[in-house]
């Protein structure tokens, strides 16, 4: 199972002034984990399911199998690849509707690629969800980025490998669901 943490740091500081090495030593770091299931149980809040569509709670159950290999060059490779379940195999390859946030890969305001996940954009730099979150989508005509949600229909793709980005789905010929 993968965990995502996040740290929140108190620092406890007397009325007196104290050195930067008494600051730290009275800090206290507490650590919450929060897991794959606490995640997907937040979906709801953000992005609802269409009538006849995927839920995210499908993609959310394949399970991330972390590997660590040799590339061509001797360097270690690591990633993660994906182990789906059966009622997301059934769907490989037939025509979807889900809806979710876009995640831009270029700076045009129209997109022919981009990211698809349940959470809206928080870093222009990383969408901050697990790969079994996200899908790859390429579009038949270019959208108009939006921060709010999309509902889009393809066909999709289950990726069992892409050592080079670890890419668990791929909608292709996506467009706006009317």
């Amino acid at each position: 199972m993968r965990f995502f943490r996040f740290a929140f740091i108190v620092i406890v500081l007397a009325a007196a002034p104290q050195s930067a090495a008494t600051a730290f030593e009275k800090m206290e770091t507490f650590t919450q984990t929060y897991t794959d299931e606490f995640i997907l149980s937040n979906v709801p809040d953000f992005v609802a399911t269409p009538e006849g569509g995927t839920d995210w709670q499908v993609f959310g159950r394949t399970k991330q199998i972390e590997y660590t290999e040799k590339d061509k060059s001797g360097y270690d490779r690591s990633g993660v690849r994906p182990a789906f379940q059966d009622d997301l195999k059934k769907l490989d390859g037939q025509n979807i509707l889900v809806r979710g946030f876009m995640f831009p890969m270029d700076q045009n305001e129209e997109q022919s690629v981009f990211l698809l996940g349940p959470f809206p954009l928080t870093c222009p730099y990383h969408y901050h969800v697990s790969n079994n979150l996200i899908i790859e989508t390429r579009v038949k005509k270019p959208l108009a980025f939006s921060y709010d949600a999309v509902t889009l229909r393809g066909r999709l793709e289950l990726v069992a490998r892409d050592d080079d980005y670890n890419t668990f789905y791929r909608l292709h010929d996506a467009e706006l669901a009317k």
